[in-house]
């Protein structure tokens, strides 16, 4: 028994009630009879003297009641006209004011209706410089009395027109009693000063991006004389108020007092009557309830008390104790159960059990919250381990290539420097002998000019010559003519000389015949014989002569002719050589300054070529610390890449942690509705809650990836590893990648499902597609392991739909698993299976 009563909170509660009920009772029955009867006795001593000296009281009351009544109605005239006048007044100054602050208002709504109005009308110039318009706007709304200016300034404060209204006498106010750098400026510092304007201000944006803004200054005038009216008449209207209410109090204080007087002696006749009957009633009341009041204290007391007790112990029930069993109910089995963070107290109250199911299912919802919150962030960090895991890897390459091109680099720098250095030696030697072949170029055009001179002088005398032997062709023609006349004459003598020889002949015959006297005549004729005979030996050598003369002289003309021929082609060389050597003169003078521009720019590569050396050393000096930079990153990179994986493994951990709890997204949704009925019955922790319900959406909102302003990383880079080096392949591979990467960005983004399905579909159909085609290649070029390669494909092909038909069923979802599996399997596949194929396909010319 006693160790039922030890475990069991109600009959603990319900034993310790029943005593107390017991002794309360006791006591209270025997303290209300005794107490009863001397307070009735008491009462009634009491009541009868009190009611006598009442009586007495009362008519001495109303007497002086009657006296100060009437300093009391005086008085009171006198405060509620004061009264009614301070309220009066009150009233009427919280009129005046908001009347002030509505003109005021009025007159801030009218600068913003006319800046708003000429921002977008001017908009347009503004941004077209059509400044002449906005001029023209500016004058037309400061011809208004209650513009009193308005300026356009751009994003530095600089005004983009310059109107001021100088007729305007406020303006000319201004300008006389401040002190600036212009009159702009002097109105912007006095206007701020005068209490009588207002200046307003509008931001010009174009397409959201800032312009500048509108300064409008706004006189109120009109205002502050339509409030001093509204005063006057305010005041008017309260001196009226006072006169009406003081006679008004003076009539309705005479017919008070009046009513008050009659009343009183009413009153008093009827006291002493009824104070006479209490008297008599008070005694007979006194014994009729000592009677009585035993029985009934005894009777109800009982039944109260057994009342008291069986609706004390049904409310401790359903109350308290049926609460605490379900709040204990639901802490064991969130702590020993499935942990089912799902369920929730439904207890309508506000008290304190109310209050403790209320926290108790706000903390549960918090706790449903923030395993959801770690389980999307679980998966957060595993997607960004993977993509730091990628980045990383893809650093590493980097870093190994960037190590190894600088090397090169290093190395071609180191050798451009040497080249350079030697291309500077041959710039200086070039420079030389550029010089000297400039001044070669130069005596070479002076010689040039000097055999241009000889060959004008050649052909002057060629011409000469060729004029000369014509001349003696002709001599020669006309030596032929005469030697042929003297052969003629040779002709005629030859036949003389052989007449003289017949005629000497016949001397001869005849002398003989003569005898002794034709003796001498013999002697004659032998002689003249003789010279016949020399004659014709003469003739015939001068014909001889004359023969060879005329062979050598038709020679000579022939040669005469030649060489005439001769020199009208040496003419005609000379002219050609001459014309030639003008040309090259002209040609060796365009060379000599050629020649001389070359030496100079000659002169200019060796300084480039030598601060060129210079800058390649410090490139080479440049590269080298680039390598240094390239070592480290690629150390940093190998860092991050196993950093990268105790990430992931701290990331797959954390899940297996939480996937013992039984969690809802959904009710993370509607945390704020279940709080908010919740809080109904529990006014006094609605504040609490609902700072919770903020604080949880708040940290929802901050993680949630599409508010976040984060880039979100490919989680695979495509690079030189995964290159086959067969561009068709290269292409689908790449863009079964792109396809991968796309689909992670859905699921970091949590796009809607119809979204992410569609991406799923394309890659399924893009994966189906490239394995048909690689396959078609190893059909084609009979490639040895095509078996086995098809295997593999039937494999993920499989995996991939399986997926895809319970995505679209709803049985799964995007997840980091399938992004790991994914990013995995292809660049296993296409690192280790495709680049066996590679060599294969190569050689046979793919």
């Amino acid at each position: 028994m006693i160790s039922i009563i030890k475990k069991s909170l109600r009959i603990k509660i319900l034993l310790i009630l029943v005593f107390i009920l017991i002794l309360s009772f006791a006591g209270l029955s025997f303290s209300i009879v005794k107490v009863q009867t001397l307070m009735l006795e008491e009462m009634t001593d009491t009541i009868n003297s009190k009611l006598k000296k009442t009586d007495l009281n009362t008519q001495n009351y109303f007497v002086s009641l009657e006296e100060n009544l009437v300093s009391s109605l005086m008085l009171m005239k006198e405060e509620v006209t004061s009264n009614v006048s301070a309220s009066t007044e009150e009233a009427i100054s919280q009129e005046e004011k908001q009347l002030k602050d509505a003109m005021n208002a009025l007159v801030k709504t009218n600068a913003t209706v006319i800046a708003d109005l000429l921002a977008s009308i001017s908009q347009t110039f503004l941004m077209e410089k059509m400044y002449n318009q906005i001029t023209s706007f500016t004058r037309a709304l400061c011809a208004s009395d209650e513009v009193i200016y308005a300026f356009f300034l751009d994003q530095d404060g600089k005004p983009v027109v310059n109107y001021i209204d100088y007729a305007n006498d406020q303006i000319d106010k201004y300008l006389d009693q401040g002190e600036g750098d212009s009159d702009i400026d002097i109105l912007f510092k006095e206007s701020q000063k005068d209490p009588e304007v207002l200046i307003h201000e509008k931001e010009l944006k174009f397409f959201n991006i800032p312009q500048g803004k509108i300064v409008i200054c706004i006189a109120k005038k009109a205002v502050v004389k339509e409030i001093k009216a509204l005063v006057e008449r305010f005041e008017l209207y309260k001196s009226e108020n006072e006169e009406n209410i003081s006679v008004l109090m003076k009539a309705q204080s005479e017919e008070t007092l009046q009513f008050i007087q009659e009343k009183l002696k009413i009153i008093n006749h009827d006291n002493s009557v009824a104070i006479q009957e209490t008297g008599v009633l008070l005694k007979n009341a006194i014994s009729h309830v000592n009677k009585n009041s035993r029985k009934v204290i005894l009777v109800i007391g009982a039944i109260c008390c057994f009342i008291i007790l069986i609706a004390t112990a049904l409310l401790f029930r359903y109350m308290i104790l049926s609460p605490l069993k379900d709040i204990s109910d639901g802490l064991k089995d969130t702590a020993e159960g499935e942990g089912d963070l799902t369920k929730r107290l439904h207890v309508n109250r506000t008290d304190e059990i109310g209050v403790l199911a209320g926290w108790f299912n706000a903390f549960i919802s918090r706790m449903n919250n923030i395993i959801v919150d770690i389980t999307e962030n679980a998966q957060t960090v595993t997607a960004a381990s993977a993509e730091v895991l990628s980045v990383a890897e893809q650093m590493s390459e980097d870093a190994a290539d960037l190590s190894m091109r600088s090397n090169t680099v290093a190395a071609a720098t180191e050798e451009m420097s040497a080249n350079m250095s030697s291309v500077a030696a041959a710039s200086e030697q070039s420079s030389t002998n550029l010089t000297i072949v400039a001044d070669s170029a130069t005596e070479m055009k002076s010689t040039i000019g000097e055999v241009a001179q000889s060959c004008s002088r050649a052909r002057q005398i060629s011409e000469n010559a060729a004029s000369a032997v014509e001349s003696a062709s002709g001599k020669v023609t006309r030596l032929g003519d005469a030697a042929r006349d003297i052969s003629k004459i040779t002709e005629a003598i030859t036949e003389i000389a052989e007449q003289t020889n017949l005629l000497a002949l016949n001397a001869t015959i005849e002398a003989a015949r003569a005898g002794e006297a034709g003796k001498g005549f013999a002697v004659v004729a032998s002689e003249i014989k003789n010279l016949a005979t020399q004659t014709t030996e003469a003739t015939l050598d001068i014909r001889n002569k004359i023969a060879e003369i005329q062979t050598s002289t038709q020679e000579t003309i022939n040669e005469v002719s030649t060489i005439s021929g001769v020199f009208t082609e040496v003419n005609e060389i000379v002219s050609t050589i001459a014309a030639a050597v003008e040309e090259q003169s002209a040609a060796a003078s365009e060379v000599s300054d050629n020649i001389q521009q070359a030496s100079l720019g000659i002169v200019e590569v060796n300084e480039n070529v030598a601060q060129t050396s210079q800058v390649s050393a410090e490139i080479a000096s440049d590269i080298h610390v680039v390598n240094n930079v390239a070592e480290t990153m690629s150390q940093k990179s190998g860092q991050m890449n196993l950093s990268a994986q105790d990430l992931s493994e701290l990331a797959y951990k954390l899940r297996d942690m939480i996937s013992v709890f039984k969690i809802s997204a959904d009710n993370k949704g509607k945390k704020q509705n279940n709080e908010t009925h919740t809080s109904d019955s529990a006014p006094g922790r609605n504040k609490s809650a609902t700072a919770i319900s903020k604080k949880s959406v708040a940290k929802s909102k901050s993680t949630d990836p599409k508010n976040s302003q984060n880039k979100i990383f490919d989680l695979i880079t495509w690079g030189p590893k995964l290159k086959t080096g067969i561009d068709e392949i290269d292409a689908q591979h790449k863009e079964l990648v792109r396809m991968v990467n796309e689909l992670h960005r859905a699921m970091k983004m949590k796009a809607a499902i119809e979204k992410s399905g569609k991406i799923l579909d394309n890659l399924a159909q893009y994966t189906v597609y490239h394995f048909g085609h690689e396959e078609k290649l190893f059909q084609k070029y009979q490639y040895p392991e095509s078996k086995e390669h098809k295997k593999i494909h039937e494999n993920l092909v499989k995996t991939v739909t399986d997926f895809q038909k319970d995505f679209k069923s709803g049985k799964a979802s995007l997840s980091v698993d399938l992004m790991t599996f994914l990013t995995d399997w292809l660049k296993e596949h296409i690192m280790k299976c495709d680049m066996k194929y590679a060599p294969f396909f190569k050689s046979k010319g793919l």
